[in-house]
C-alpha cells in the first residue's frame, strides 16, 4: 500500500505538469502519445484507489451497524462499478496491486526516459529508482515544490 501510494504521488505531479512533457512534442501523434500515457496511468492509480477502498470496505463492512449504512452500501456499490477487476480476498486485492503498479512503474519510466533532460524528471527517475528510501512526504513536498 506504501507503494501505490508513492506511485499515486509521483503520477498527480507528472499530470500536474503536464506542460513539461507535452509543450516540445512536434507533432500530434507524440502529442496523442502523452496523453495516452498519462490517461493510462491514471487509470491504473486510480485502480489501485478502488482496491484500496475495496480492501477496507471488507475490513469494516462485519460490524453490526455498518450493514445497514446507507454511506457504506452506496460507496460498495460504486467501487464494485467502477473497478475492473472482482477482488474476493486479500491475495487477489494485493495481486490487483502488483500490477497495476508494475503498469505505472513502466508508464512512469518511458515518460522519464523520453524528458531525461529536463530537471522534473532527473528527480522523478531518482525518486523511481530509490523509492524505498523515501518516505512518501519528501515525494510530495518535492514535486508540490518544484517551479
Amino acid at each position: 500500500m506504501i507503494q501505490a501510494q508513492k506511485y499515486e504521488t509521483i503520477a498527480v505531479g507528472i499530470v500536474q505538469f503536464y506542460h513539461l512533457i507535452a509543450s516540445e512534442q512536434a507533432t500530434i501523434d507524440t502529442k496523442t502519445s502523452v496523453n495516452t500515457y498519462l490517461k493510462n496511468l491514471l487509470h491504473y492509480i486510480h485502480q489501485n484507489f478502488l482496491v484500496a477502498a475495496k480492501f477496507i470496505h471488507s475490513r469494516i463492512i462485519n460490524k453490526e451497524g455498518n450493514l445497514r449504512n446507507v454511506w457504506i452500501q452506496n460507496l460498495k456499490k460504486a467501487v464494485d462499478g467502477k473497478i475492473v477487476k472482482t477482488i474476493k480476498n486479500k491475495s487477489e486485492a494485493v495481486q490487483m496491486l502488483r500490477v497495476n503498479i508494475e503498469n505505472s512503474d513502466n508508464i512512469i519510466r518511458n515518460i522519464i526516459k523520453a524528458n531525461q533532460r529536463k530537471q522534473f524528471f532527473i528527480v522523478l527517475n531518482m525518486y523511481v529508482t530509490k523509492m524505498p528510501l523515501f518516505p512518501n512526504d519528501k515525494i510530495r513536498d518535492t514535486l508540490y515544490n518544484i517551479e
